[in-house]
């Protein structure tokens, strides 16, 4: 596969990514659709530029979607505060993107983003994928990457910050431990545990924070709405069409 980035508006594009940056990405699309590349996609990134410009998440989603390839849309992640979020996306918010994910695979409009609850829950229904870790790619069994200076890490996220790579070929014991599920209590009965994905590598660099506190999991909330709109669906037998199509045309390891 082939994933292009891009993060919107040009202005905004090129504030992110570098002057002159949009055109080329704009150039390199087109001529894959002319190519008919197959499994072609944008990798978005959502950011505070954004929120400042006036454009929501969701008004990302459907601008990119007008280029008609797949793509996916992530919050960034990051201590800086240009770019850092001021708030996650409401509950409101994404209830809509939820239902939007669901609905683009039925109508198999592939040219959508698909929300990252929905995906790990359809992954569980489609496959009984389980996530034992909350991220399999800080395992180095599964993922192994290298930065410019030939040093080795869990991910790539983890690039010149010398104090996680990987050395003499033993996972970092601050990393393992910090994946591990069972080392939290909130996790131990929740019912969405072995669908739950954090990037714990952004924990620790602390870009980002855990879910959940003594009260409530921002996460199983929002499998909980997951549940709700794919128990709609189920009531209305289209489940068959729904696990199908995300099969046949959103999932591309099998």
């Amino acid at each position: 596969s082939l994933s292009i980035s891009l993060d919107g508006p040009e202005k905004i594009n090129d504030f992110l990514r570098g002057a002159g940056v949009y055109k080329r990405a704009k150039k390199s699309l087109e001529l894959c659709k002319k190519l008919n590349y197959s499994r072609l996609y944008i990798s978005a990134t959502y950011t505070k530029i954004h929120e400042d410009a006036g454009i929501s998440y969701s008004d990302l989603c459907h601008l990119l979607a007008e280029e008609q390839v797949g793509m996916t849309v992530s919050s960034v992640l990051t201590k800086d505060e240009e770019l850092r979020l001021c708030k996650k996306l409401d509950k409101e918010t994404l209830k809509q993107d939820i239902h939007y994910s669901l609905d683009n695979i039925l109508k198999k409009e592939h040219s959508s983003n698909v929300n990252p609850y929905v995906n790990a829950f359809l992954l569980s229904l489609a496959f009984q994928a389980k996530t034992k870790t909350f991220c399999d790619d800080l395992l180095s069994k599964y993922s192994i990457t290298y930065d410019y200076n030939g040093e080795k890490y869990n991910c790539f996220r983890f690039w010149n910050d010398a104090t996680y790579s990987i050395k003499n070929g033993i996972d970092d014991e601050r990393i393992m431990k910090a994946n591990d599920k069972n080392q939290y209590y909130q996790c131990a009965d929740c019912w969405a545990k072995n669908m739950c994905k954090i990037c714990i590598a952004a924990v620790l660099q602390g870009d980002d924070a855990l879910p959940f506190n003594e009260e409530r999991c921002a996460n199983r909330e929002a499998f909980e709405i997951v549940l709700h709109e794919v128990a709609a669906i189920v009531a209305q037998g289209q489940q068959t069409n729904l696990v199908r199509n995300y099969k046949d045309s959103f999932v591309f390891y099998k």
